[in-house]
């Protein structure tokens, strides 16, 4: 479960919606396979998924990062736990487990390993979220409205991905930079989304019309969960939730709404 994972990480409806989208991704991929789901996928919701586990482990380590790293020098030659693995249970009453995260400052003349033993380009974040948003681009532009909720789920997640990068951007610069790159290809990402989608998305001020949702959007043939219903409930919880004075009027207002929406702070 994602709050074993992370637990007391995401809002409900951020999970909800990471669930509905890892589950109807995975049925999507099993039923194209003929029954086994695909190993290597260009999901956009799988890359996505793919680089929030990156983009959180990078979020995790740089918040248990000591600052008397950089000051105290005898400090710096000592290996230190910055987390230790340990097993917990959460208010519910689940059990979750810390990873054992540990820092060791390399000895002066230290060289990377060679490119054929570091981990492949093709896995790593730059690499998951590069991909995830050319997919998500294509699918767009195929004009298929039943996509437009893996579109949809894919703004989601990746507004996830962009608040981790920018809550360790502090650690490094370069953290700062791909914030602010991935920053600029989700305002391209979702003008070209809201130009195809118009008014039907979850966003809209008003409430969609779930018979136009349906005849507009339909559902994947086989899938077990309409995928229309899902869009007009995540539009119901919208509606139901959000300050009369918010409104989606441009690229940045839904962007700003969206990070709303997903980190809960509607609900405060």
């Amino acid at each position: 479960m994602l709050s074993t994972r992370w637990p007391n990480t995401y809002d409900a409806m951020a999970e909800r919606i990471l669930t509905d989208a890892a589950f109807h991704t995975s049925y999507k991929l099993i039923h194209s396979a003929g029954g086994s789901e695909k190993q290597d996928s260009d999901e956009p919701v799988v890359l996505a998924l793919k680089a929030l586990v990156q983009a959180r482990n990078i979020h995790v380590f740089t918040h248990h990062f000591p600052l008397n790293w950089f000051i105290d020098e005898h400090f710096r030659e000592c290996p230190m736990t910055l987390l230790r693995a340990e097993t917990f249970s959460g208010s519910q009453g689940q059990e979750s487990m810390n990873p054992h995260v540990s820092l060791q400052r390399m000895s002066d003349g230290f060289e990377m390993p060679p490119e054929d033993q570091r981990m492949p380009e093709q896995q790593r974040l730059a690499s998951f979220v590069e991909r995830a948003l050319e997919s998500a681009t294509k699918m767009l532009l195929r004009g298929d409205a039943s996509e437009w909720i893996d579109v949809f789920w894919t703004l989601c997640i990746l507004v996830l991905v962009h608040g981790d990068l920018e809550r360790a951007a502090g650690f490094t610069d370069t953290l700062l930079t791909a914030q602010n790159e991935l920053n600029r290809a989700l305002e391209n990402l979702t003008a070209l989304y809201l130009h195809c989608c118009g008014d039907l998305h979850p966003l809209n001020d008003d409430e969609i019309d779930p018979e136009w949702v349906e005849l507009v959007i339909g559902s994947h043939t086989g899938e077990p969960t309409k995928v229309w219903t899902q869009y007009v409930d995540y539009n119901s919880f919208w509606t139901g939730s959000r300050d009369d004075d918010w409104h989606v009027t441009s690229v940045k207002s839904f962007l700003k709404h969206l990070e709303n929406y997903m980190n809960g702070w509607h609900l405060f």
